[in-house]
């Protein structure tokens, strides 16, 4: 019994192929462009956000965040990766979840910088522009048009997402939840990428 199901391996429980998942991802690029270009400046902000915060900023880029997590539920997985996958509709539920933490968040404040030499703070700020300015697809010869970064693609939002959230501090159940649901989310990408490869 449990030689039958060791056998099974992650990419036995995905619906589609490597393949096909890119060209998803590809079409999307092409669907919204030329929204990256947007993003690229948003993360921009961000950063210097992240630099230079204060009260007012860190409820701007709450706001920021849950129109970037709201969107891409629906323009990535509701318009596109549904098409293949029947759980993007509840990954998009998700989705709008964290955007709706985010809006809640940006209403009420109480959200503060961690000081710049916390190691929470710089592990944050790694993970941020990492997810914002690094295309590691590159590396693995991706084309550029299935590139994602921050801002339009669903797992860097979310390794981003996480960064912001390690450089700030906030109401601890409100920090914590957002911060499992990126996590989440991140797992469940790097899963599927296992199986994919």
């Amino acid at each position: 019994m449990l030689d039958f199901l060791l056998s099974y391996r992650i990419s036995d429980f995905l619906l589609f192929s490597r393949e096909i998942y890119q060209s998803v991802v590809a079409d999307y690029n092409k669907a919204i462009w030329p929204i990256q270009i947007a993003c690229l400046l948003f993360s921009a902000v961000l950063t210097f956000i992240s630099l230079k915060p204060t009260a007012a900023r860190m409820r701007i880029s709450s706001l920021a965040l849950c129109f970037v997590w709201a969107g891409i539920g629906w323009s990535f997985h509701l318009n596109h990766f549904l098409s293949i996958n029947w759980a993007a509709k509840y990954f998009a539920c998700i989705f709008f979840f964290q955007a709706m933490l985010f809006f809640i968040e940006a209403l009420f404040g109480g959200v503060h910088p961690r000081r710049k030499k916390h190691p929470a703070w710089i592990l944050g700020f790694s993970l941020f522009v990492f997810s914002a300015f690094v295309p590691i697809g590159l590396l693995s010869h991706v084309p550029l048009t299935e590139i994602t970064l921050f801002g339009w693609g669903a797992e860097m939002t979310a390794v981003g997402t996480l960064g912001l959230l390690l450089m700030r501090q906030g109401l601890r159940w409100m920090q914590t939840l957002l911060l499992i649901i990126s996590l989440v989310y991140v797992i469940l990408s790097f899963l599927m990428r296992m199986g994919l490869s």
